[in-house]
């Protein structure tokens, strides 16, 4: 939401100048299969359709919209370490702003346009939702710090926060 309420704050002043850039970014979430990240590869695939849609609204006053779809970045959120996949912060940059005005659609990083590449186009979709399901089911373990929680579990996590079955308080009905 944030993204599109900058927009809309930003670009009256692009419009009157006639010029301006607005990169958006997305992931490779937002074109391939993220079971166990459903919601945000949803969000990052709106993100994908909100640029293009810019795009075509602002082709003819002078403005350049990218979206960019970026696979793993080297950063603390990501906890991986730079590698030729996985760029740091400031070498993705360098690169995502070298193809400024050259595409309106990419992944930013020569490394994860091959990527993309192998993933969209020569795999079989149904590999590429295993792969992407057994990478997104390691990455939730490690954030919830835990391989197996149990319903058991989840279920006092759920009364601990006022969400258990058994309430009988009606601020918790939907």
């Amino acid at each position: 939401m944030s993204t599109v309420m900058l927009t809309r704050l930003l670009t009256p002043a692009m419009v009157e100048r006639k010029k301006g850039v607005v990169i958006n970014i997305s992931s490779i979430a937002g074109v391939m299969p993220t079971s166990l990240l459903g919601a945000y590869g949803a969000t990052k695939a709106g993100m994908i359709k909100f640029s293009e849609s810019l795009q075509i609204e602002y082709a003819n006053k002078g403005i350049i919209v990218q979206c960019v779809m970026p696979l793993f970045v080297a950063t603390k959120m990501s906890g991986k370490k730079p590698a030729l996949f996985c760029p740091t912060p400031d070498d993705y940059v360098r690169s995502v702003l070298k193809k400024v005005g050259v595409t309106l659609k990419c992944h930013g990083y020569w490394p994860h346009e091959l990527q993309a590449f192998v993933y969209n186009g020569l795999l079989p979709r149904w590999l590429v939702a295993k792969l992407a399901a057994k990478a997104t089911k390691g990455m939730r373990e490690e954030l919830c710090q835990c391989e197996n929680m149990e319903s058991t579990e989840l279920m006092e996590t759920d009364s601990d926060n006022g969400l258990d079955e058994d309430s009988d308080d009606d601020d918790n009905e939907f």
